[in-house]
């Protein structure tokens, strides 16, 4: 989280519109947060909208809802 955060504090609007430009090329598009909990994901959301991304989702029940039902798809390698 480091690259959102500067110590407990998110980084300036110009330094996260620079961590989300090659992410998010354009402020319209839509994009979708998540992580294993759903904690982390609401940082990185956060900050995207700092940058000025206004199109965001939080898929709040995140990895560990998702993965642990049987019926919806994963991926995986190899």
């Amino acid at each position: 989280m480091t690259i959102v955060l500067d110590e407990h504090s998110f980084k300036s609007a110009e330094q996260l519109k620079a961590v989300f430009s090659g992410l998010l090329p354009h402020e319209n598009q839509q994009a979708v947060f998540s992580c294993g909990s759903g904690i982390t994901a609401c940082i990185i959301l956060m900050a995207a909208v700092i940058a000025g991304h206004k199109n965001n989702v939080l898929y709040d029940g995140s990895w560990a809802d998702w993965g642990s039902n049987p019926s919806l798809p994963v991926a995986t390698s190899g």
